[in-house]
């Protein structure tokens, strides 16, 4: 017998969404509050086996936000907009949508934003011009040092354009993935660039890059911990929130303040826990 817990905490995504639920939430106000320690670290489930049929019992649990990775999945832009519009309209904007791009593309990344997500994650950004190449893709107006094009057609009809305008600039939240030694070299000039508000370590393909095991991403080498030391210290020093995974015992010891945006269950995991349960029921029933 499963029990869904009746508990109502005092921060609520809902408080920073939209009027509109075809626009983004205002999650970079939200990350701002985790900053300042007004609200806990952001919480939020990973789809890395994205559906329509699984998110719509995902999206009204009451995570902080969904994570979509369109980077690991062969997603289409029709699919990408239906998974955005399931998370935003079967929470009832009591969460975001978070997608990662494939790319630095900025033709996939106004997909995700059309649809109305409220944060975009840009995979294996290396240098400071990548990544400003990332917040203009992001971004509506060359004043604004944006490339972004208006999509007259892509939000409904009665949704004021020029709101439009100003809430996905202002309230969308950018996350760049720190996942090589290039990265790390340069983690200072990419920290420097303000429309940046997350910092994530990619630690599975920095291990790779590093010449390291991937041991998913894990381990106590030296230059690895040293590695990762690095970027945390040079995003604290900017005021970038951090972001990562938060599984096992990173969860159970998570601290307020400590880290602001959190993937902290994931449909992968549930897989690998049927794996294990699969092979000790096995070895029980065989023995």
């Amino acid at each position: 017998m499963f029990a869904i817990s009746t508990y109502q905490p005092k921060f609520q995504m809902v408080n920073y969404r939209n009027k509109s639920l075809f626009l983004p939430h205002n999650f970079r106000k939200a990350i701002q509050d985790s900053k300042e320690g007004t609200a806990p670290p952001l919480l939020g489930y990973c789809m890395l086996f994205p559906s329509t049929a699984g998110l719509r019992q995902i999206a009204p649990l009451g995570y902080d936000f969904v994570f979509i990775d369109a980077e690991h999945n062969a997603i289409d832009i029709e699919s990408m907009t239906e998974y955005i519009h399931t998370i935003n309209f079967m929470s009832e904007g009591r969460s975001a949508a978070a997608v990662r791009v494939p790319g630095h593309d900025h033709a996939w990344v106004g997909w995700a934003l059309d649809a109305g997500a409220g944060v975009i994650m840009f995979p294996q950004v290396d240098t400071a011009e990548q990544a400003r190449h990332c917040v203009s893709a992001c971004t509506f107006g060359a004043a604004n040092g944006g490339t972004r094009s208006m999509p007259p057609m892509r939000l409904p009809f009665g949704v004021d354009m020029g709101q439009g305008v100003k809430d996905f600039n202002q309230n969308v939240a950018i996350i760049v993935q720190i996942e090589s030694m290039e990265g790390v070299n340069n983690i200072e000039e990419i920290c420097q660039i303000e429309r940046i508000d997350i910092i994530w370590v990619g630690s599975l393909d920095l291990r790779i890059s590093m010449g390291l095991p991937p041991n998913f991403g894990q381990g106590e080498e030296p230059e690895f911990v040293a590695a990762v030391d690095k970027v945390w210290k040079t995003a604290e020093k900017y005021g970038k929130a951090k972001g990562s995974f938060c599984f096992g015992p990173k969860l159970e010891n998570l601290k307020w303040g400590e880290m602001h945006f959190c993937c902290m269950a994931s449909d992968m995991m549930n897989v690998m826990t049927d794996v294990a349960v699969l092979a000790s029921t096995r070895e029980r029933l065989q023995s």
